[in-house]
């Protein structure tokens, strides 16, 4: 293509093969190439620092973007309002004519509009997505947080209806549970390897599930959680023997995990939750599968275990299935209860012991001539 003469303003071009341009920009003294691009192309343009380019967005739309090589088809570019969309990271283009290696991609976003007469007004709501403003009988959509789906919500007479979000998930809880499913999943390995790495999950379980400020979790987050809680549960179960006290999955991190998804805040999405899938329902089936693996692995019997903190009370007595006695009352004393958070509790629950036998039967893999009972609290009104 040539070289064209330092045109003192730093930027110039040639022709190329018949119907392309070469770009070129001065950077540090050197002269950085674009490839040849179509002589069709004539979007707006400005050279930016070292070669990059930048593109004004559609009308009605805020930002930044950059336009890749008119021959790639991205496939963002057919949903988007902002085709091949790579946000303020340009991307740079080296001198032999290949092709871009894409950056980060952000989309163009549409500007605010002024809510017309029933129009809805836009901002953050529970679940920490951000609202344009919207007209009246207007639905918007936003992207979910791992990128995957969109999130949506309808103005409606000048009230936001409630967001469909049940079809998003967070990246870090999607690969959580990718990861959890390979364990529960490859059953011939080491049980010491797999039980370590069940700890770990749990762990980065516990980072991700801590309260939101003034937000909630996902319903898909949440009901992640659920399924990584029931898990474990699982293996627990099937691994360990009555009376095995030995575990390399600390029960306090599992009680920390079930006591952190109960934080307040995710009342919202646990009820969600529980009008789609049901998924409120299933983490309580799984707190009490909790307390009978609490039991399972309690060294002795009549041994007695109480779990407790801000959001969430456990307590379980192992007894002799062969008890006689009309019922068991349990907590016998308050004092075991005692926390700031429980300070009022005052109940007490009594189960018949045919009831307690009844349930061992059930449970099947409760076994060795023991049974056992526990109180489940919860501290919010709401939830």
């Amino acid at each position: 293509c040539g070289r064209p003469a330092d045109l003192g303003g730093g930027a110039g071009s040639v022709d190329c093969d018949g119907d392309s341009k070469l770009l070129l920009f001065a950077v540090a003294g050197a002269w950085s190439r674009l490839p040849c691009r179509p002589r069709l192309w004539l979007g707006p343009m400005c050279a930016g620092r070292d070669g990059r380019y930048e593109c004004s967005c559609p009308a009605g739309h805020g930002g930044k973007r950059c336009e890749a090589v008119l021959r790639l088809k991205r496939s963002a570019a057919e949903t988007s309002p902002c085709p091949c969309l790579n946000g303020d990271d340009c991307t740079n283009f080296s001198g032999d004519g290949s092709e871009p290696k894409t950056t980060t991609v952000s989309p163009c976003i549409p500007t605010q509009k002024l809510p017309s007469d029933g129009g809805c007004t836009g901002g953050k709501d529970v679940w920490g997505f951000v609202w344009p403003n919207a007209a009246n009988d207007e639905t918007v959509d936003v992207p979910c947080p791992d990128g995957q789906e969109r999130a949506s919500r309808v103005c409606i007479n000048g009230v936001w209806k409630a967001a469909q979000v049940l079809e998003c998930d967070s990246t870090g809880f999607v690969e959580t549970l990718t990861k959890a499913e390979e364990v529960f999943r490859e059953d011939s390995r080491d049980l010491n390897v797999r039980l370590n790495e069940t700890a770990e999950i749990m762990r980065s379980l516990l980072q991700l599930i801590q309260p939101r400020e003034g937000l909630s979790h996902l319903p898909g987050d949440l009901n992640s959680t659920n399924a990584i809680a029931s898990g474990v549960l699982t293996l627990l179960e099937d691994l360990l023997v009555p009376g095995s006290n030995v575990t390399s999955v600390p029960n306090q991190r599992i009680f920390a995990v079930f006591n952190t998804a109960l934080h307040p805040n995710n009342a919202q999405g646990w009820m969600t939750l529980q009008d789609a899938k049901g998924g409120a329902s299933k983490f309580l089936d799984n707190m009490e599968r909790y307390g009978l693996y609490l039991s399972l692995v309690a060294p002795d019997t009549e041994s007695r275990t109480v779990h407790q903190d801000d959001n969430f009370v456990i307590g379980v007595i192992r007894h002799s299935a062969m008890l006689n006695a009309s019922s068991v009352t349990f907590p016998e004393s308050l004092d075991e209860l005692e926390n700031t958070s429980y300070s009022a509790i005052t109940a007490q629950i009594s189960i018949p012991s045919t009831l307690l036998l009844d349930r061992k039967a059930e449970g099947g893999r409760y076994h060795g001539g023991h049974a056992s009972h526990g109180l489940l609290l919860h501290a919010s009104d709401n939830m």
